[in-house]
């Protein structure tokens, strides 16, 4: 329905029409209009130019700073109403108005009566003074008296319900003390569904206020004269009003919602922004601790400017996926601020590498068969609890305790014995957690919310989820499940600011053992690896293990030569995002006694500190020890 945006876009693409033919005294240059003053005289004091968020076409007198648009533009030049000069603008623009299909109530007997003059009644006292509304206000809204004489109720204050046509069709009388439920008692003619206080709104007027109740509406019209206030009829129950007024609803291009301040102002508030557009109705936040306008009013805080300032800052119920430029700019500022600083430390299990895990990224770690993921994924995630993160390794192609067994492997430099393990398992104490998905099955949504109670219950910032077939759900062929699963697992991480290492195989291609794999060789669908920030691998050199196989004499070819005399294996980067990583190729030296990787020129070192008991030494004295170099 609201289409008063659109005209103003469309209208501005027409001004140079618009100018012409209403505005003949107005010159143009370099694009540029210029008239003497906004009623159209001749002179260059008045200049046009295109609001920078909307684009709309504006005028501004330079002389006042009075600024017009061009829906004031073409209504001056039309010289009617704004309310008339709409329907003229639609049909410049070829703009049709829809209307919801409804049919509309035949409207109900004029009532009679409309009560009696309120001043000097016990409803006038009430009124001026517990909700301190002044008696002027009182005559605008056209408030009398009656008495009520019920159990509860001796007097009441009656108002009329004046439809868009301008026709009396319903009283209402409230009492002026609650029953034994807490409540005022109500009675009146039979309702018909319309806005309270439409004789107050004229052709002109482009904004309005709506609030809750009749006494709201009143309290913002004595707060500030600035926008002319109306009620729902019937408090959040009842939104036939829409319907019943939707052409003169039509009329503007603001609706302020001035609703209580509870669940159920909010929801109304959003219905009536659902239904008379997003893009015009803004929801008012009361503020000072008062659940409506009233209670403001009789706070003492209730200033013309406060209210003002209110109206100013009321925001659309955007959708939540549209942000602003400014909308979460010192969690953007944080962030960048964050990773500044840690891009400064090399800690990653390789220091002399130009690589390392970021907080809210998603990567996937990929290789052949063999080529030592299991080994190298944990080794980094070692070295990521060395340096004060807690990981949880989602282990569903090795079984945990596999994993505390290689962990105390890596950590000791051999395979471990029973004290070993018991005392790796004691450093890794709330450091190290596993998802048991060998013996507890479970499929990509289960193991979403598994891993977000680990954040909350026990702080855990890195996940290695080996690997990804191996979730229950998720087939080798079933490529919009993976898809899903790694955009679930993004959308996972940037949420909780957690660092997610996703192991996928690479396929085993008739060259697989002389070329390093690529996002092109991962296994199952290429639409995974869109929404990752990184890709690593690791690249088995079979060649130099068994280089007879692969030498043809002299005409050995010079890759198959460089492969080997190369490294026992290559850590590859191939993707990688947000300006903190590069792509890179970098060798690495595997020991097979201590299941380590290390750079060529690095040291087998454990990648975790953890304290000898009985020899009362650390892993840190033992780096230096003779440990064979084996290949794989």
């Amino acid at each position: 329905m609201n289409d008063i945006d659109l005209i103003k876009k469309s209208l501005s693409s027409r001004a140079d029409s618009v100018m012409t033919q209403y505005y003949p005294n107005a010159t143009q240059k370099n694009g540029t209009w210029m008239m003497g003053d906004l009623q159209g005289n001749a002179g260059q004091s008045c200049k046009s130019f295109h609001g920078k968020a909307n684009g709309v076409f504006m005028m501004k007198d330079c002389a006042t700073g009075e600024t017009k648009d061009i829906l004031w533009l073409l209504q001056e030049g039309l010289g009617v109403s704004f309310k008339e000069m709409l329907p003229k603008a639609r049909e410049i623009c070829g703009i049709v108005t829809i209307a919801p299909v409804t049919v509309k109530k035949e409207k109900p007997k004029t009532p009679k009566g409309r009560g009696k003059s309120i001043k000097g009644t016990p409803a006038f006292e009430y009124l001026t003074q517990d909700r301190q509304l002044c008696s002027d206000i009182l005559e605008k809204y056209k408030v009398g008296y009656t008495p009520m004489n019920t159990e509860s109720n001796k007097h009441g204050w009656m108002i009329p319900y004046i439809d868009t046509d301008g026709d009396l069709v319903h009283t209402k009388t409230t009492g002026i003390e609650k029953n034994a439920k807490g409540k005022k008692e109500i009675t009146g003619t039979k309702p018909h569904s319309t806005l309270w206080g439409w004789w107050n709104v004229d052709s002109n007027t482009r904004k309005i206020i709506i609030t809750e109740g009749e006494v709201d509406a009143m309290s913002c019209a004595q707060i500030t004269s600035k926008y002319p206030s109306l009620s729902l009829p019937s408090g959040c129950a009842d939104m036939k009003w829409i319907d019943h007024d939707w052409d003169q609803l039509a009329q503007f291009e603001t609706i302020y919602l001035a609703m209580d301040m509870d669940d159920a102002g909010e929801i109304a508030a959003k219905t009536i922004s659902d239904k008379l557009g997003k893009a015009r109705c803004r929801r008012v936040k009361i503020g000072k601790n008062c659940n409506d306008v009233n209670e403001l009013l009789c706070s003492g805080g209730g200033t013309p400017a406060y209210l003002e300032g209110l109206l100013s800052r009321a925001k659309t119920f955007d959708p939540p996926s549209i942000l602003g430029a400014s909308d979460g700019i010192e969690d953007a500022i944080r962030e960048n601020e964050e990773r500044l600083e840690s891009i400064k430390v090399k800690n990653f299990v390789f220091p002399d590498m130009d690589f390392k895990l970021i907080d809210a990224d998603t990567g996937i770690l990929t290789g052949q068969s063999g080529s030592g993921k299991t080994d190298l994924a944990n080794l980094i995630m070692l070295n990521e609890m060395q340096h004060g993160q807690v990981v949880c390794i989602v282990a569903a192609d090795t079984p945990a305790n596999d994993l505390r067994i290689l962990s105390a492997w890596q950590i000791f430099g051999h395979s471990p014995d029973a004290h070993e393990i018991r005392l790796a398992c004691e450093a890794m104490e709330g450091k190290l957690f596993f998802i048991d998905a060998v013996n507890h099955r479970m499929g990509g949504d289960e193991l979403l919310k598994t891993m977000e109670y680990a954040t909350q219950r026990y702080g855990v910032t890195r996940f290695l989820i080996d690997n990804l077939f191996e979730v229950d759900d998720i087939k080798k062929d079933d490529y919009n499940k993976q898809d899903q699963f790694v955009r679930d697992l993004d959308k996972f991480d940037k949420t909780h600011r957690t660092n997610s290492m996703l192991v996928a195989h690479a396929l085993m291609g008739d060259d697989h053992a002389t070329k390093k794999p690529t996002l092109r060789d991962i296994e199952g669908s290429k639409g995974m690896t869109k929404p990752i920030q990184y890709a690593i691998s690791i690249f088995r050199n079979r060649v130099k293990e068994n280089p007879a196989e692969f030498e043809n004499g002299d005409q050995t070819p010079q890759k198959i030569e460089n492969l080997i005399t190369g490294s026992d294996a290559y850590f590859n980067v191939f993707k990688c995002r947000n300006g903190f990583r590069k792509e890179l190729s970098q060798g690495l030296e595997f020991d097979v006694s201590s299941r380590r990787f290390r750079t060529p020129y690095g040291r087998f070192k454990s990648p975790l500190e953890v304290s000898m008991n009985q020899e009362n030494i650390t892993l840190t004295e033992l780096e230096d020890q003779d440990t064979s170099e084996v290949p794989f």
